[in-house]
């Protein structure tokens, strides 16, 4: 990996940056760059994400385990697992059949840098820009620069904002960075501290191991929740117990996450902003491995509008957890938020639209998973025709 080196600008008082006025910091190593902020979806993450979701638990008796920091599995779910398949757990790491890592702590062994990254091509530019057109940077500066290993390397560039006086310099210092540096989106490195732990996760790769998955592997012979079981949960969330919404969410956490999944996510997408977060166990490390799943299915926003609904069958499509109660119910609120509620047509009114009108697209509607939908939409095209 190449070295990324911060160039600290402190604001001159003269036409000219002096030496004095210059700091060079290696802070990390260059990581890649993504499109969108809250993402590291770098080539050399995807990479790593890629390889831990490939390691199958398919054979994991009589195995040790090692647990990094920053995990949502709980000890009992662990001590399933080890009573289950004779397994146990260590505390080096070097010794360890399995690692067991989470989203968190990958993501955690990255940072991201707000200024703009350039190569060293981009940024020899720089230096010849400021000292010869722009008459910025003295020839000891210059010199400075020379000096450092240049080759192999990214380099970002910190431009303090004047706010209370006009300095030539640093205005045209900052155009001159801002037309060198060609790297474009978001950048993200490694710092210097933990590049260690991640040449650790990239030289063992092969035993890494998602907590997500050793917490589902812990519940195979757990609750599955049904339409019966659905149907009593969302009563004891609609009621004003809270006890009783702290033993539907235990009740939830603790069931088979891959088999009751269209449930839960619809469970959270009506209850997790005004009945899960409510309860004393919402912050329990046995719920948060089950938040780690599916709190993205805690869509609070613009509930008139068709997006976040729009939002949730993608998901779910996604994570194979669409099943046609589920769909129906979807097709339900947004029939009662959004035909009705929106844009006024109901019973009442002099249009006609009603439940039946509104499906999902074909492409959608067949990636259910408890039935052939195919089939049905064929069978109610066939209802239609005027004979």
């Amino acid at each position: 990996m190449d070295k990324l080196i911060k160039i600290r600008i402190f604001s001159p008082e003269k036409k000219k940056l002096l030496i004095n006025q210059i700091q060079v910091e290696e802070v990390g190593y260059y990581a890649g760059s993504s499109n969108r902020w809250n993402e590291k979806n770098t080539q050399l993450t995807k990479d790593l994400l890629d390889s831990i979701s490939k390691n199958d638990l398919n054979s994991i008796n009589d195995q040790t385990f090692y647990r990094c920091p920053k995990l949502s599995l709980p000890r009992e779910k662990m001590n399933v697992i080890n009573e289950k398949y004779n397994t146990k757990v260590i505390r080096d790491i070097t010794k360890a059949d399995r690692i067991i890592v989470s989203e968190k702590f990958i993501n955690g062994l990255f940072a991201q840098s707000w200024d703009s990254i350039m190569s060293t091509d981009d940024f020899r530019n720089v230096i010849n820009l400021s000292r010869h057109k722009g008459k910025i940077f003295t020839s000891e500066v210059s010199e400075q620069f020379e000096k450092m290993d240049l080759q192999n390397n990214y380099f970002t560039v910190d431009v303090p904002s004047n706010y209370y006086a006009e300095n030539d310099a640093i205005e045209e210092l900052e155009k001159i960075v801002d037309a060198s540096s060609k790297a474009r989106g978001y950048h993200h490195y490694v710092p210097l501290e933990l590049k260690s732990t991640l040449d650790e996760m990239f030289d063992n790769k092969d035993k890494l191991i998602w907590d997500s998955a050793l917490a589902a592997k812990s519940t195979e012979d757990a609750l599955i929740i049904d339409v019966e079981t659905y149907t009593r949960l969302s009563q004891m969330f609609t009621g004003d117990d809270k006890d009783n919404w702290m033993l539907g969410l235990e009740m939830m956490a603790n069931c088979n996450f891959n088999k009751s999944t269209g449930f839960i996510a619809l469970l959270f997408f009506r209850f997790a902003e005004n009945r899960f977060k409510a309860t004393k166990s919402w912050n329990h490390v046995n719920v948060k491995t089950m938040r780690q799943k599916f709190e993205k299915y805690n869509l609070t926003y613009a509930r008139h509008n068709s997006s976040p609904y729009n939002q949730f069958i993608e998901l779910l499509v996604q994570d194979a957890g669409l099943t046609t109660f589920v769909m129906e119910a979807m097709l339900d609120t947004v029939y009662d938020n959004v035909v009705e509620s929106t844009f006024g047509i109901s019973a009442e009114t002099v249009f006609e639209f009603n439940r039946s009108h509104l499906k999902l697209k074909p492409e959608y509607a067949e990636k259910c998973i408890d039935k052939n939908i195919g089939e049905v939409l064929l069978k109610e095209t066939f209802d239609d025709l005027p004979f």
